[in-house]
């Protein structure tokens, strides 16, 4: 064994492990979101601040929104707990602002465990694009790894 062969057995190993822990994190996330309970809440402010960012190379003034949120768990408690990030979505954006002016309340899911931990929309397309941009990874790195086992040729 050379060490093109250890290295690309290495190599290989970290690739799947990579997705096994993706496949398995990423399921964690969305069955811990399934046990979110739904609220009604208010936001009682609006953070907003002004960043630029870069689109195919092009740089974007945005408006970005964090909204600071009050609502009552299933127990009675009033919590009032900010959003975790920033919203950059121009709709969700332009909506949160709009809830905001009118103090139309929103739905909101918090978690049991946590009840400062909420969500507005589900994460559930973040939690898989998560999934698959480690699955991408670990094929190349997969990939990597065979072609290095192989010595680099394809006879």
């Amino acid at each position: 064994m050379n060490i093109m062969t250890v290295s690309g057995c290495v190599t290989v190993l970290l690739g799947i492990i990579l997705a096994v822990i993706g496949c398995i994190q990423g399921k964690k996330r969305i069955v811990r979101e399934n046990t979110f309970i739904p609220a009604e809440g208010e936001i009682v402010r609006l953070d907003s601040r002004t960043s630029v960012k870069f689109v195919k190379g092009v740089p974007i003034v945005v408006n970005e929104y964090k909204p600071v949120i009050r609502y009552r768990t299933e127990n009675g408690d009033d919590i009032t707990s900010e959003a975790f990030a920033w919203a950059l979505k121009v709709g969700e954006c332009r909506e949160l602002a709009m809830m905001y002016e009118t103090e139309t309340p929103l739905t909101i899911r918090y978690d049991p465990l946590n009840p400062k931990d909420f969500v507005y929309n589900s994460k559930k397309g973040f939690f898989v694009r998560e999934v698959i941009y480690k699955f991408i990874f670990a094929a190349v790195l997969i990939g990597l790894g065979v072609f290095m086992i192989r010595g680099g040729t394809w006879v």
